[in-house]
C-alpha cells in the first residue's frame, strides 16, 4: 500500500480502489475440497462513476481508459452521447493471438479503441521509484513487474 499511496502524489494520477471479497469455490472433479478465492468487486463501477463525474464537472477534454471490462461500456457510451466534445480512447488488454475484445462496440459509438498487447505491458508500468510523503523513495513491488 506504500507504493499506491506514493503514486497518488504523481501529477495527473488518481487512484481508484475496489475491494476483494472472498468467494467459496468447490472442486469440480468431485474431490470435495473447498477453496476461498479473492474476487475483485466494484472497481469497474468506481471507474465508471469517476469517468462520468469528470465529464459532468467538465474536468477533462480527453479520457484514456485501459480496460477490457465490458461493464465500463455503458458509462463510455453515456459520456460519448452527452459530452461528444470529450475525446475518448480505450486501450483493451489482449493476449497475443487472441481475438480482440470490445473494439466493435466502441467503434459502433464512435470511440477510438486500440488493442494493448499484454506482451507490451512492461513498457507502461508506473516508475520503479516514487517519492513517498516523507521524501523517501518507495519502490514499485517486484510482483507487479513479474506479473507483467
Amino acid at each position: 500500500m506504500l507504493y499506491i499511496n506514493a503514486i497518488k502524489t504523481l501529477p495527473k494520477v488518481t487512484v481508484i480502489l475496489g475491494k476483494y471479497q472472498d468467494r467459496e469455490v468447490r472442486c469440480l472433479a468431485g474431490c470435495g475440497q473447498v477453496y476461498n478465492v479473492a474476487e475483485e468487486k466494484k472497481t469497474d463501477v468506481n471507474i465508471a462513476v469517476n469517468l462520468m463525474g469528470d465529464a459532468v464537472e467538465n474536468a477533462v477534454d480527453s479520457m484514456v481508459i485501459v480496460s477490457g471490462d465490458s461493464d465500463i461500456e455503458p458509462a463510455v457510451q453515456w459520456i460519448r452521447k452527452k459530452y461528444p466534445h470529450i475525446k475518448i480512447t480505450v486501450y483493451i488488454p489482449n493476449l497475443e493471438g487472441k481475438q480482440e475484445r470490445g473494439t466493435a462496440f466502441y467503434k459502433s459509438i464512435g470511440v477510438v479503441s486500440r488493442d494493448l498487447p499484454l506482451a507490451d505491458i512492461h513498457m507502461h508500468l508506473f516508475p520503479e521509484m516514487v517519492p513517498g510523503p516523507n521524501g523517501a523513495n518507495i519502490q514499485r513491488p517486484q510482483a507487479w513487474v513479474a506479473a507483467s
